[in-house]
């Protein structure tokens, strides 16, 4: 989905273990803003924030919200 008001009503009988969340959304809430309330309520699911921003500032608010790590979107193949 594209947005996190349209994944918070279904997190509870769809219990994913992981969940790839971009920062920047359609919808009244970020990606950083969905991290924290998911974590909040469901503090066992893991979150992977999928990025463009490699902007430091961006990415220590995503991690302080509850995000396990990071993935730019610019990143290059690993060998």
């Amino acid at each position: 989905s594209d947005s996190v008001e349209y994944v918070l009503p279904h997190l509870e009988n769809d219990q994913p273990d992981f969940i790839i969340m971009d920062i920047r959304l359609k919808g009244t809430m970020n990606g950083i803003e969905g991290t924290f309330k998911i974590k909040k309520e469901y503090p066992s699911i893991d979150i992977l924030m999928f990025t463009v921003y490699d902007d430091s500032e961006q990415v220590f608010e995503a991690l302080r919200a509850g995000a396990c790590g990071y993935i730019s979107k610019n990143a290059s193949d690993l060998e």
